[in-house]
């Protein structure tokens, strides 16, 4: 289901496949603190190589649902997750991982792009979470904040905006929109996996 938050077009949907997924990333993935960019919880590399998480099951999977959005919004785009200018240029680099949050993790605002990457869309798959002990996935307005505190009742000007989602559920969004993780406080981790789709080249 298409819904619009701050003006922007929000997906989400479910997998078929959610067992094996979180199969794949037991079984192949492993996990630790990242210095190349700040992530305060532990994640899967996303510079390839050995701890990339290179599941040929999951992006197909992900791939099809961005390629139903797209058709849903009328949008003429062939997307890949793999990018187009690889910083370093050392062979093929697929903009997919995974990030476990431990009791204390979060993740402060941050957007997807940047100088050197440009996704048009990103996604976050909830592949282990639990709705109501896990810490939530927040978009977090674009906008500055409005003096007038009365107009914060109206959807378009809440600073944030916590999103509803379970466990399987694939949630798409543009990769420009800012958003954030709360803290984790549950002793369970809580597991997902991100990526940035691009335009194929």
């Amino acid at each position: 289901m298409i819904s619009y938050i701050y003006g922007f077009p929000i997906y989400i949907t479910k997998v078929s496949n959610k067992e094996l997924i979180y199969k794949e990333i037991r079984d192949t993935v492993k996990l630790g603190y990242l210095s190349s960019w700040k992530a305060n919880c532990l994640s899967s590399s996303t510079t390839g190589g050995q701890n990339s998480f290179l599941s040929k099951i999951a992006m197909d999977e992900f791939t099809k649902h961005m390629k139903i959005l797209l058709s849903k919004l009328n949008i003429d785009i062939d997307p890949t997750l793999c990018v187009p200018k690889v910083i370093p240029s050392d062979g093929i680099h697929f903009d997919i991982w995974v990030n476990e949050y431990l009791r204390g993790h979060d993740q402060e605002t941050h957007i997807h792009t940047g100088p050197d990457l440009d996704p048009f869309f990103s996604f976050a798959y909830f592949a282990k979470y639990d709705p109501v002990k896990d810490s939530k996935f927040i978009f977090v307005n674009p906008s500055p904040p409005t003096a007038c505190k009365k107009l914060e009742k109206l959807p378009c000007y809440k600073r944030e905006i916590i999103m509803d989602v379970e466990e399987g559920d694939l949630l798409f969004f543009p990769s420009l929109l800012p958003h954030r993780v709360s803290t984790h406080t549950n002793t369970e981790p809580r597991v997902t996996i991100s990526g940035n789709f691009y335009k194929k080249t």
